[in-house]
């Protein structure tokens, strides 16, 4: 299936405020935006960040490939800062809209903001990719 980049912007998240552990519409943190935008695709995401890569993994929901890769709309972004060669702490996520552009929520932005992807790769270390109806 091809996924529609404009079909993220249309879901009118742009500018929601941002509050911390925020899972709604008044107001999100990264991981309630992923999880926001996620459910509009009909799949229900934990409420906590920490347990969506091993969730994905249980229910095969998904993917986690390896950064650098090619990049598909509806793609997560994982930041986050090395600990050893297996595990790292994520940080922050983003949620890809096209090659060049992903959607994130920043309290320094005071909420849902479309930034360049160039202004993340220095921490992208993985990305989730969902098998998406």
């Amino acid at each position: 299936m091809i996924l529609d980049p404009k079909e993220l912007l249309d879901l009118d998240i742009v500018g929601i405020q941002y509050r911390k552990d925020g899972r709604t519409a008044e107001g999100v943190d990264c991981y309630g935006l992923v999880r926001l935008a996620i459910a509009y695709r009909g799949i229900d995401l934990p409420p906590d960040s920490t347990e969506m890569i091993s969730i994905m993994k249980h229910r095969r929901m998904g993917r986690l490939l390896k950064w650098p890769c090619k990049l598909e709309p509806w793609d997560v972004l994982l930041m986050a800062k090395s600990i050893d060669s297996e595990i790292e702490l994520v940080t922050h996520v983003a949620l890809v809209v096209d090659n060049e552009n992903a959607l994130q929520a920043e309290s320094h932005a005071g909420g849902v903001v479309l930034t360049r992807i160039s202004r993340c790769e220095p921490t992208i270390r993985r990305v989730v990719r969902f098998y998406l109806p």
